[in-house]
């Protein structure tokens, strides 16, 4: 915080699991990393037990600044309480947020878990807080999937959100490519703040209505912390990136399976021309429209259809995808994300999908190294359809596009 205060930082905002990790098997087993937040509204009280919201409190105070933490909250319950589990009490995957007297203002607690048996899920309402004339509201990793409660903030007048996170990646999508999509497909502004441990776990950024303000990712399966600095009202940075070069060992992190799930159907694009794929995935179908620049070598590409199990990890997820993935070889197998990227620019793609009409969906787009294309104003996303629109902006190099719903 010292280094953020010497920059001129305001509101700064620390990940998910921040303070605790998130290796944990049971409710017992966090137990001893839970704390009491009392009330909003007031001050920590030095006889309060919490030693992280005393901390928390007297940091926000020393240097002046808002701060938004994440941590694990614990509520005591009796059987006469609604709900109460048995081990008799509640427990939150929570956000606080102290203005810069060090008073806690408001706290959220998650309402979509992933895989966090040993916390409850939160109420679902919107929380959100006041800070120099601007609404901001508060989400936590995997609520930014769901409908609820993002739209209910975005009802209340919200457009920046605070965003603590533990993203698990699967490349070729990582954190920062959800999260400057959301900002395009919401009209929002987002302040992401991801652990920094290793390529698993990596990607925070500042992103407004699709453009990039600025963005980190760690490739490397090692940890690596960096603080963002970024004026939230500024102009986007075009090409703006602080990824570390991407070294050979990034291939031991997950990877999404797209050459493994759901049917494909191979194509290959002609310089100047426009290629037209199907492929369906029992009653779910894709369609892709494709138009390489002339300049361009001709490319293999194979249009991917599936609806099922969430193919990044085994549960009772369900998603629905189609992605364009341009293949590293002639026939797309044993592919590696660090062969050779491709090499045509691609200036007109369509990408549709019969998607279920509680899908939401995030267009996503890959380049080399994972990179970010600094500005997805080109870009539409309407009805189960994903269009970069033929407007002289090119996607050089496309090495994937995903649209993929959670259900």
């Amino acid at each position: 915080m010292a280094d953020a205060f010497s920059q001129g930082v305001q509101l700064i905002v620390f990940p998910e699991y921040g303070l605790t990790g998130a290796a944990f098997n049971s409710r017992d087993e966090i137990l001893p990393y839970l704390e009491e937040i009392p009330a909003t509204g007031g001050y920590i009280s030095l006889l309060n037990e919490s030693a992280a919201l005393q901390r928390a409190s007297a940091l926000a105070a020393q240097y002046q600044m808002y701060m938004v933490l994440d941590l694990g909250e614990i509520e005591y319950c009796t059987a006469q309480t609604e709900n109460c589990p048995d081990d008799g009490r509640f427990q939150y995957n929570t956000a606080v947020v102290f203005d810069n007297a060090g008073k806690l203002v408001t706290k959220y607690r998650k309402t979509h878990l992933y895989y966090e048996d040993y916390f409850n899920p939160g109420p679902g309402m919107p929380v959100f807080f006041e800070f120099r004339n601007t609404r901001i509201g508060l989400l936590i990793c995997f609520d930014l999937q769901f409908r609820k409660p993002q739209y209910d903030l975005y009802a209340a007048g919200v457009n920046v959100l605070a965003f603590p996170t533990w993203w698990e990646n699967s490349k070729p999508f990582t954190a920062p490519q959800i999260q400057q999509s959301s900002t395009f497909v919401h009209d929002t502004v987002l302040m992401a703040a991801n652990a920094g441990n290793g390529c698993k776990n990596s990607g925070s950024g500042f992103y407004r209505s699709g453009a990039v303000l600025d963005y980190f990712f760690n490739p490397a399966p090692v940890n690596h912390d960096t603080l963002l600095v970024t004026d939230i009202t500024a102009p986007a940075k075009m090409g703006a990136t602080r990824q570390r070069p991407a070294p050979a060992v990034t291939n031991t992190c997950p990877m999404l399976p797209l050459a493994k799930v759901g049917s494909h159907t191979m194509f290959t694009s002609v310089p100047g021309a426009t290629v037209t794929a199907q492929a369906s995935w029992f009653k779910f179908s894709c369609t892709a429209s494709l138009h390489t620049t002339a300049n361009s070598k001709p490319q293999a590409y194979t249009l991917v259809a599936y609806s099922g199990p969430y193919p990044a990890v085994t549960s009772d997820m369900s998603a629905q995808l189609c992605a364009v993935i341009a293949c590293r070889n002639p026939n797309c197998s044993g592919q590696r994300w660090d062969d050779p990227m491709p090499e045509a620019d691609v200036d007109n793609l369509v990408v549709h999908g019969s998607y279920k009409d509680n899908v939401m969906m995030y267009p996503q787009l890959s380049t080399a190294w994972l990179g970010l294309y600094p500005d997805l104003e080109p870009l539409i996303s309407v009805n189960g359809t994903a269009v970069w629109t033929n407007d002289g902006a090119v996607l050089e190099r496309l090495a994937v596009m995903l649209l993929m719903g959670i259900m």
